[in-house]
């Protein structure tokens, strides 16, 4: 996991060969931007924007990914994210076969962090998050983008 600001996002270009393009997508993206799915390289690299409300610490949940990076990115509002190792935790929904995402019960965090405008987390492969959750535990309006990218 790194956490940082949209403005460093160049020092982490060399993470990984397709994060350039991703990050490039994600600065253009506005909290105006349409919802739904932007294609930056088929498959490989694709930004999911959306806009929400954020939800109370117990309507959250766990989730982790396998083949993708995530790097979500809030446009607008704020939102907490815990992270917690997913070998922690108990799979109460295995959808990695069909999308790459199996679902966990909810547990203490291991890492908490409240991103604000600007802020994204860089999030790897067998590193569970529960993202959407309310600062503090007061819902509000967030909106989002998350790149998606391929390992």
């Amino acid at each position: 996991m790194i956490i940082d600001n949209i403005k460093n996002c160049e020092k982490y270009y060399s993470l990984h060969p397709s994060f350039a393009a991703a990050f490039e997508q994600l600065k253009k993206m506005t909290a105006e931007s349409e919802p739904g799915r932007y294609t930056v390289d088929g498959d490989s690299v694709f930004v999911n924007m959306a806009a929400y409300t954020t939800k109370t610490h117990d309507a959250c949940k766990y989730e982790n990914h396998k083949k993708y990076v995530d790097i979500q990115y809030v446009l607008s509002g704020a939102e907490r994210i815990d992270l917690i190792d997913a070998d922690k935790l108990t799979v109460t929904e295995d959808k990695y076969a069909d999308g790459d995402i199996a679902f966990f019960a909810l547990s203490p965090a291991q890492t908490s962090v409240t991103l604000q405008a600007g802020d994204f987390v860089l999030i790897f492969p067998d590193e569970a998050h529960s993202p959407c959750m309310a600062d503090n535990n007061v819902p509000s309006a967030v909106a989002k983008a998350v790149a998606k990218v391929r390992l």
